[in-house]
Formats: structure tokens, sequence, C-alpha cells
């Protein structure tokens, strides 16, 4: 390795000069805080080299690296320190009540797994799992059990509340007597925190109107982003960015991995819009043209904060503004808050291949293109969301606005899927509200606020979210995991003879809707409304072409619209698309129309077998359209049941129907 000097002026030395032997490790520049540790302590400082000092070579300062959590099995006698046992072997013994040992750095999990022996007999003797220290927090807790003898040994394994990473202590407490022995132990589903995108404070760059082009970032603020992200990746360290107030204008931008934050001094004070060279208007955009790329790199944490950005879309012409906003692929830890993405051409936010990403706080406006001779969303994704893990969210949009409200403008859609042979799984939308204008020139055409369709997909929570217009969901096979829709408010429009009309399009299986208010309701509220034998079929043969099964549709609410070409459907089930073991409880249907067609509370295929339909205590209120009632006339059922509903109106929940059994 190669050694390299510094002369510095402050320190003791032969005529006030220090000569400092550095070993070449990471690159310092001038300006940085150079520390210097002898022995675990530091005894020299430089915050910054005066002008006089000169630097004969490049200096390196060695930076230690952080010793990892240890996760898995852990032997017991590996411990740190311990009160009162004893060590025979590769056994931990002679652990008696008042004894403790501690482990190092360990990442506990949602469990504890342990083998032990013991032979004694009294009762009341227990293990402890405490963090920080002998007398901490009790994050899990055993009784111990005979064994049979001091050499005959069995696993336990015992629940932790919380998880932790630090020091744990294993405590015992009970009267005088021996615990037992161990062997080892392991926590389960364990893995180290990801750290805060938070890096070394002297690699901090700023941008700022009143800096230099030619500026490093560092002493003199760069004038553009794009030349910060240029010094961020010549960098071997995390680095954040900060960027003043005014107007950036910047050519397409590729952010370097190692960028952690980039924060701005607030939305409409930093407004980042892309130059002209990005104006463009290609079908199906892909990657190309976007104002910021965010390609690579894993597993690694970038934010963007508290800034807008603008692609200076016009009011006609199709390459009069940029084309899209992020492009992230192959990125896993992308995070944006309280950001404001406008004015783009295809898509506000496109993600390939993205196991984590997070938008939180912000919003989208009319970034889905102008024409309207194709469809663009503001968001699009595709193979996202890492490996399938139920009760875990990786792809979430918490407290969002989609707000695309121009008529016609590019479909105006909200958000898409990769389609065919693509996957999203572990998704979550948190209070995400969709103001995406619903209509076309084609009185029946209109907008989708979500169309996921063509995909593999599941483990998916959609709640407290408000839309405007309709979504669809049309999978590959049966969901990943159940489909969650919950305590969401869906307004369709109240202008006649306009679509949407069915909220929620149902080519999906394992599918749960609690607690949603649906206003408008047209053609139907959870229906596959579309022709299985038929559908797709110009594009993906037979591939979705499949019955679906296992919905749970309970305590919502449904209001319910009419107009002159309203068409015979229900509120559950598949028009022409056979399904089976349908729940749909406790839900109140209200009236606000009674001309049109009959409403029915479930509707079945013509001529596939509905089986598992349990229709029961649910509520019709209103003059609904003559001859609404409980089940079509038209498809077989076999072994339904219909319970308990209700109606204080014309809606018949009692008429008998083939293969249902109907209690009042």
């Amino acid at each position: 390795m190669k050694n390299s000097t510094l002369y510095s002026k402050g320190c003791a030395g032969i005529a006030g000069i220090v000569l400092l032997f550095l070993t070449l490790s990471i690159p310092v520049y001038a300006q940085d805080t150079i520390r210097v540790t002898h022995n675990g302590k530091q005894v020299y400082e430089l915050i910054q080299l005066p002008d006089t000092v000169t630097v004969i070579d490049t200096v390196y300062v060695d930076k230690p690296v952080p010793e990892h959590p240890h996760t898995g099995r852990i032997q017991a006698e590996s411990y740190a320190d311990m009160q009162g046992v004893q060590t025979e072997g590769d056994v931990v013994g002679f652990i008696n009540p008042g004894d403790w040992i501690r482990y190092n750095n360990v990442v506990t999990g949602k469990s504890l797994t342990f083998r032990y022996s013991n032979a004694a007999t009294v009762a009341g003797r227990k293990m402890q799992v405490r963090r920080d220290s002998p007398t901490g927090a009790i994050i899990g807790e055993w009784t111990h059990e005979n064994t049979g003898g001091w050499d005959v040994w069995k696993e336990a394994t015992i629940a932790i509340t919380a998880q932790y990473t630090g020091d744990v202590y294993l405590t015992f407490s009970g009267s005088e007597g021996w615990v037992c022995n161990l062997d080892w132990l392991e926590f389960s589903d364990s893995s180290p925190p990801e750290p805060e995108p938070e890096p070394d404070p002297e690699f901090q760059l700023r941008v700022e109107k009143s800096g230099t082009p030619t500026s490093d970032c560092r002493t003199t603020p760069c004038t553009t982003l794009t030349r910060a992200f240029q010094v961020a990746a010549s960098s071997s360290q995390k680095v954040n960015i900060k960027v003043g107030e005014g107007v950036f204008v910047e050519p397409q931008m590729q952010v370097p991995a190692n960028v952690g934050l980039v924060k701005g001094a607030g939305r409409d004070k930093t407004i980042v819009m892309g130059h002209p060279s990005l104006y463009a208007y290609d079908r199906r955009s892909y990657f190309e043209k976007f104002l910021l790329h965010l390609e690579g790199g894993g597993n690694v944490t970038t934010t963007f904060e508290s800034m807008s950005f603008d692609g200076n879309k016009k009011s006609g012409g199709n390459n009069a503004s940029v084309k899209g906003c992020f492009a992230i692929r192959d990125r896993h830890g992308v995070s944006l808050k309280d950001v404001e993405i406008r004015y783009f051409n295809t898509t506000a936010v496109r993600l390939y291949g993205v196991d984590k990403f997070l938008m939180e706080d912000s919003r989208i406006e009319n970034s889905s293109g102008i024409a309207s001779s194709f469809t663009y969303y503001q968001i699009e994704w595709g193979n996202v969301g890492g490996t399938h893990t139920p009760g875990q969210y990786n792809i979430v949009l918490r407290n969002v606005d989609i707000d695309a409200p121009l008529f016609d403008d590019g479909a105006g859609m909200g958000i898409i899927n990769g389609g065919p042979g693509s996957y999203m799984v572990n998704i979550e939308l948190d209070r995400v509200r969709f103001n995406v204008n619903p209509g076309s020139s084609d009185s029946e055409g209109h907008h989708f606020n979500i169309e996921w369709i063509y995909t593999n997909a599941g483990n998916v929570y959609i709640h407290d979210c408000f839309f405007n217009s309709n979504i669809s969901f049309a999978m590959e096979g049966d969901a990943l995991g159940e489909f969650v829709f919950a305590n969401n408010v869906m307004h369709l429009p109240e202008v006649a003879n306009r679509a949407p009309s069915v909220p929620v399009e149902m080519q999906i299986s394992n599918f749960t809707a609690y607690g949603n208010h649906l206003i408008n309701v047209r053609n139907g509220a959870f229906v596959s409304s579309n022709a299985m034998e038929t559908w797709a079929s110009n594009n993906y043969g037979n591939t979705y072409r499949r019955p679906f099964k296992n919905w749970n549709i309970y305590d919502n609410v449904i209001e319910t619209r009419a107009t002159g070409n309203s068409f015979a459907t229900g509120f559950v089930g598949g028009a022409r698309w056979p399904v089976s073991n349908i729940r749909y409880a406790n839900n109140r249907h209200i009236s606000r129309a009674s001309h049109g067609a009959a409403w029915y509370c479930l509707v079945t295929d013509d001529t596939d077998v509905a089986t598992g339909i349990d229709i029961s205590g649910n509520t019709f209120e209103g003059t609904f359209p003559a001859g609404s009632q409980l089940f079509d006339p038209y498809g077989p059922i076999s072994g339904g049941v219909a319970n308990g509903n209700k109606s204080t109106g014309n809606f018949n929940v009692a008429k008998p129907r083939a293969g249902v059994t109907i209690t009042p």
C-alpha cells in the first residue's frame, strides 16, 4: 500500500509543522474534516486545510468497517460476558437463578428457539430474554421443563415480543437450584434493520442558483443538480445533496446509487424542470428520455424530499413536454417524500424490477400525456414487490394525490401494472386519492383509477383511499395471497350515460372487500362483467380465461343510480363468467333511481354451475327498478344459501331460486 503525507499548522512539531503518515483507504479532499485516531482515541482533527497548506499527495483516511449484527444460530458458550454460569465443552451449565449471560450485537426476530436439558423437578424456574442489561426490558420468557435427564436434550421455542438489535441478556429466576443446560440458541425471522439514508456529514453537496458551474459543490455550491450527481458519482461514500430555492432546468440525469438524500427547500420553492432535449411522446415509453434515472445498484436507499418536478407540458402538440419523470429499475429502496410531479407527457413514475419503493405525502398532476389516441398512466410498474411475503408491503403509496382532471388528456388513467407475464406483490395503497377525469369522447369509454390486468399478483392491501373512477383486476392465475380492498370510498360520475358504471371489475380470485362506500353504481358492484369465452381473445388466448373463486365481501354500503342504457347485472358475481365460493354478507344497498333494468344481488354465468354461494344479512333500501331480486333467473346454482336478507322497499328477497335455500 502507498503512504501519503500532509503538512498542516496548529499542532506541535518542528517549526510548527507535523508530518502525518496516513494509510491509503478512502479519498479525502482539502475541504473535508480529517480525523486521526490512535489506540481508539482522536488525537488530531483538521477542520479545513488553509490556503497556505500544501497537500503533497492525495490524503486518505482509514474508516472503520462496522461490525454486522449477528443473525442465525449462536452457540451458547460464545457469550461476551456472564455471571455465575460455567462452560463445559460446548455447553453452558451450572445455571442458577440470579445468573445471567450476555450476547453482543444480536438481531432478535419473532421467536427464539434453543436446545436445552434439565433434570430438575422443582417448578417455577424461568429464563428471561432482556435487552440492554440484566435488568432491561423483557422481550421473551420461558418456564423450565424437565427433559428427563441432564443428558437428554430437547428444543423449545418462545415468542419474542419486540424486534431489537443490540446486546441481549439471558437472565434466570425462581427458587434456588439449577435451571437448565444450554447448547445453542437461534432467533428466527430476524434480519438487520435497514440503515437510515444519512451519509457522513463531510459528504454534503449543495446546489444553489448562486453557485459557479465549475464548483465541486463542496466549498461553493453547484448551479445544477446534474453537476451534483456527477460529483456524487466520484465519491466512495453515501452523499446528501441539498437543493436551494429556484428553478433548475436539467438534462437527463443519472442518479448514482450512493446518493442517500436529495432534499429541496419545499414544493414550489425548489422546482426541477426537464430540458427540451427530453421532449417526446413515444408509445409505451420504456425508459428513454426520463428526467431522472435510478437504475441498478440493488438494495440501496435513495430519498427525494420537499421539491417539485415539472415536465413543462403544454396544452397541445405530442412532443411539447418531457416524456417522464422518474425511471426506476433494479434499484430497491427509492423513496419520494413530500414531492410534486406535474405536467409530464407519458408517466410520472415508472418502476420495473423494483423490490422496494415508497411514495409518501406527495402529489402527481396531469402526467400521462396529451393526445387521446392511446392510454398512458400516472404510475406504471411491473415485476415489483420482491418475494411474496404475506403481511409485508414493499411497494407503498401513502397519502398520495393522483390528480389528472383534464378531459381526454392521454387517457388520464391512474396506475397500471407491467402487462402479460409480469408480477406485482406486497403492494399497499394507503390514503391514495384519485381525481382522474373518468370520461372520454366515447360515451361508454372510461379511464380507470387502477388497471391491474394480465399479471400475477397477490398480498395487496388497498385501504382508506378515494376513487372517482373504477378499478379493474384481471389475474393470470389465482391471487398469490389475498387481495384486500377495505374502507375505501368510490364516487362514480352522476352524469347520465357516462361510464364507468361497474366499480370493481373482478377477473380475480382470493378477494376480500369490507367497509367500502360505493356511490353512483350503475351496472354492478363487484362483478366480472366480461364474457370469459371471448375476453382478451385477440391477444392472450386462454391464459386469463379461467373460473374465479373465494370472494369474501361484507359490511359495504352501495348506492345505485340508473340510466336508460343500463343493462341487467348485479352487485356481485359473474354476469358471463363462472365464479364460486362467494360470501356476500351484511352489505347495505340504497337505490337512488327506480328506472332502468332490474338489479340482482347475485348474477351468474348462463351455463357454468355456481357453487359455494352464501348471500346473507344484506339490506335493500328504497325503490329499485321493477323485477329486482336476490338472484338472476338465468345460470345454474348448486348448494347456495340466502339467510336473513331484508328489504324496506320493493327489492324481492324471498323469491325462490333453483339451487338456493332461502331463509327469511
